[in-house]
């Protein structure tokens, strides 16, 4: 077969010459265009985020920027908050502010945005709203139909919506609201209440009906309790606040939930109801009561590590605080409970053993005995064991206030003391009270509420052959929140007397001492002490305020000091100063604290400053 013979064109011969000629250089020139190419950022990378900067509001005569901003989603920048910016978000907000206007009876009002300036050195955006507020929209009559025998005469002059008064929608939901739990606080649980408002916009007034449709009276035919796997259903139904034939209403049921939540072995608590018109699974014209209940965990264990940094006569050394936790809730299928605790530290260990009852021999009392073991190393010990039986009980009257009275008898092992004259020669027999007042949205991480612990301790009372004192303190604390920041300020006073003149010794662990992680941050753990007379403390102000993720920075002041009543006089002069910044950690099972205490006192650095650590807030 005969071989074909390529044709080899002359000017492909010199392209091909060339290319291998230049082929060094036209892959440096291909690596300097993707280098080229990757350098150039991309859109996404070169692209940052615009925040708001400064927000203001015009033409509003009736309310303050302040007052319109708090509901919406752009807030003018702040020292330690700032907004994301979009224009989607503004539109919304314009909408919101709209809305509020029209709520708060301006019904012609318009918002607009006047002008809108970016800064693009600082990615800021500079906004101002113009508002139109227009005519207010008055009421001019309120009626209420509703049949003369369910509200008293007195159920009008109770409606917020008044004649004369601008026309306002919250005013309105709060009126049904109200009327609605009327109803209920009567039994008539599936009533309901029908607004109607008519407008005369020449006028600018406004007509407001309210019309009430009460519904069936609910009594009670049967009581059903489901969700119990464990517990006993005597142990849901001794809490009832209602039984069969009562009539069953909203403060029975409110109080029935409270009382099975207090006994914290239920995680969800809820009371329906069921009507049936035929008669023929219940007495006709009565309700089926569902309690619907579901249980908790009953074994708890906690664990906790606490680490603080004191000094003593310029030494310093570190101390490790750790705590232990487990108990038992369901005893005998009766929610009995029993706890046993441990605490150790470098001053003070101590264990306690405690049996709870949720009932005591079917009076709605808790009843608690707890036996303790106390070893503790104070300012005027070397060391101490104390031993006692503690028996209490608790009368919780609503959910925030809450009474208890217990015996304590306390006897020491051994003592060592640096003074062995104060070491107490009788056991300690106590009669004492406690009224605990506590509102705060949240124990662990308080943001709003009151809180307040009073106690009072008889040693002694009705035994002459105790050591014989009076002991009253008083715990107050208060938090609340303001443009994102958390204040708090707390007040811890006490006295504590001797009151037998012939043995006038108070057990040192009743004795008052201040300094360490939770008050005095700057000064070591119990340095001021005093074993009888008046304690008078203060966290003067706390502030808590965001960072970063679980971060928050804090900046705090506290005050006080410990006087030998009566021998030493009480005086401004002698008042202990500290403050300084502080760090929190919110992790999801605690909150991790340190605090940097420096006194306010003329005294060389070393000896001003100390560093605390410790789990939870101060107060």
């Amino acid at each position: 077969m005969e071989k074909q013979k390529i044709r080899v064109i002359p000017e492909l011969i010199s392209f091909l010459n060339i290319a291998n000629r230049f082929a060094p250089l036209s892959h440096l020139l291909l690596c300097c265009i993707v280098i080229l190419l990757t350098a150039i950022p991309s859109d996404a990378a070169s692209r940052k985020e615009w925040h708001t900067g400064d927000m203001q509001v015009k033409g509003s005569n009736t309310f303050n920027s302040a007052t319109l901003f708090r509901f919406t989603y752009l807030k003018p920048a702040r020292l330690f908050s700032k907004t994301r910016f979009s224009e989607w978000r503004l539109r919304s907000d314009i909408d919101v502010i709209r809305k509020f206007y029209r709520n708060q009876g301006f019904m012609e009002s318009k918002v607009t945005i006047e002008s809108l300036m970016r800064d693009t050195a600082k990615m800021k955006v500079n906004i101002v709203f113009s508002v139109a507020e227009g005519p207010r929209t008055g009421i001019n009559n309120v009626y209420l139909r509703v049949a003369d025998s369910i509200f008293d005469s007195t159920i009008t002059s109770r409606l917020v919506c008044r004649k004369g008064s601008f026309l306002i929608s919250s005013l309105i939901t709060a009126d049904l609201k109200m009327l609605k739990e009327q109803l209920a606080l009567k039994g008539y649980l599936d009533g309901n209440v029908v607004p109607d408002v008519s407008l005369d916009s020449s006028r600018y007034l406004a007509d407001i009906t309210f019309t009430v449709q009460e519904g069936p009276k609910i009594t009670i035919g049967e009581i059903k309790i489901d969700g119990l796997k464990k517990l006993r259903t005597k142990f849901v139904s001794r809490e009832l606040n209602f039984t069969n034939g009562d009539v069953l209403t909203s403060e029975r049921i409110r109080k029935t939930e409270n009382n099975l939540y207090r006994t914290n072995l239920l995680n969800s608590v809820q009371v329906d109801h069921t009507l049936d018109s035929t008669g023929t699974k219940y007495d006709k014209g009565n309700a089926q009561v569902t309690v619907n209940v579901k249980e908790l965990d009953f074994y708890k264990l906690q664990l906790g590590v606490g680490y603080n940094y004191n000094s003593d006569n310029n030494k310093y050394y570190e101390g490790i605080r750790s705590s232990l936790e487990t108990s038992y809730s369901n005893l005998f299928r009766l929610g009995h409970q029993l706890t046993l605790k441990a605490d150790g530290a470098f001053k003070q260990q101590k264990a306690d053993l405690i049996y709870q009852t949720p009932w005591f021999f079917g009076i709605p009392l808790q009843f608690a005995s707890r036996l303790y073991l106390d070893r503790l190393t104070t300012k005027n010990l070397d060391s101490a064991f104390i031993r006692g039986l503690e028996l209490s009980f608790n009368y919780q009257a609503n959910s925030h206030l809450e009474y208890l009275y217990k015996l304590d008898w306390q006897d020491q092992v051994w003592f060592k003391g640096k003074d062995n004259t104060s070491a107490p020669k009788k056991v300690t027999k106590i009669i004492g009270a406690e009224i605990t007042f506590d509102n705060r949205d949240d124990i662990v991480d308080p943001g709003r509420g009151t809180y307040n612990l009073f106690t009072i301790d008889f040693a002694g009372w009705l035994d002459k052959n105790s050591n014989r004192y009076l002991k009253i303190t008083d715990d107050f604390s208060v938090h609340w929140k303001w443009d994102g920041l958390i204040f708090g300020t707390g007040l811890h006073l006490g006295l504590i007397y001797a009151y037998d003149t012939t043995q006038q010794v108070i057990p040192p662990q009743e004795q008052f001492s201040l300094g360490g992680t939770k008050i005095l941050r700057a000064y070591g753990q119990d340095e001021l002490h005093i074993d009888k007379g008046v304690m008078i403390a203060a966290n003067l102000l706390e502030v808590r305020f965001p960072i970063i993720w679980w971060f928050n920075g804090a900046l705090f002041v506290d005050a006080g000091n410990v006087w030998a009543f009566p021998d030493e006089q009480i005086t401004v002069d002698k008042i202990k100063w500290c403050g300084g910044p502080g760090l929190r950690i919110k992790t999801p099972i605690a909150i991790a604290r340190v605090d940097m205490g420096i006194k306010f006192e003329n005294k060389p650095f070393r000896d001003l400053y100390r560093i605390q650590i410790d789990i939870g807030h101060a107060f």
